[in-house]
């Protein structure tokens, strides 16, 4: 029963501790929204124009504090505001050559990083592992 109590406050030590040694690793510091709209941003480059709407809608956040973490990106030159073609009122949202340069770079320690922390663990315990959180997480989604 104690091993549950624990079960949150263990993933949350993780993910703290995963996040302050990549952030060590890039020698910065960026939260997980801004790597998510940086990672939204890369993948739809591509197919469509993006917008504050946009973001505020995948994220399901407030436009007050969309605003205020896309002026930060703005700021640390991780993306641009540009004018759109198809209507001169609304601003895109672009990801710019050192967010790109910045997204990848995470990708990459981040893919290292889980070598690392993997580097004792058995192919087995992988499998156990990965099946027990797939089951936890699907025991999240059915309460």
């Amino acid at each position: 029963m104690e091993c549950e109590k624990n079960i949150g406050m263990s993933f949350k030590i993780i993910s703290n501790q995963l996040k302050r040694v990549v952030n060590k690793k890039l020698g910065n510091n960026i939260t997980h929204i801004q790597i998510f709209i940086l990672r939204f941003l890369y993948e739809n480059k591509d197919k469509k124009d993006i917008f504050q709407k946009d973001i505020e809608k995948l994220l399901d956040i407030r436009r007050s504090t969309t605003t205020e973490i896309l002026n930060v990106m703005e700021r640390n030159n991780l993306l641009e505001r540009v004018d759109s073609l198809s209507d001169k009122r609304q601003k895109m949202i672009v990801l710019s050559e050192k967010g790109t340069k910045y997204l990848k770079d995470f990708e990459k320690i981040v893919l290292k990083t889980e070598k690392e922390i993997l580097n004792n663990v058995s192919q087995e315990e992988k499998y156990i592992f990965f099946n027990v959180l797939e089951k936890i997480k699907n025991n999240l989604n059915n309460l």
